[in-house]
């Protein structure tokens, strides 16, 4: 048989405690800015653009490439 009682977990739900979100450590205060380390700042949105050409043209880039080849291959070379 299966049992089909309440799950015992359930019976806790008007604790507040119990469904709210978990308490993480409190953040530190972050050291003085000359004691950390600098990049160049980059944004996310340029790399994103940057991604997104070169995967655009990379497949039409290789298919011309493979292409040529090939042509130059079967009717370029000497006989």
């Amino acid at each position: 048989m299966i049992d089909l009682s309440p799950d015992p977990r359930d019976s806790d739900r008007d604790n507040a405690d119990s469904l709210s979100a978990p308490r993480h450590d409190p953040v530190g205060v972050p050291p003085e800015k000359g004691l950390l380390p600098t990049i160049w700042p980059f944004p996310a949105e340029k790399a994103e653009a940057i991604i997104s050409f070169v995967s655009r043209w990379s497949g039409p880039t290789v298919l011309a490439a493979v292409v040529i080849g090939l042509g130059w291959a079967i009717f370029a070379r000497p006989r």
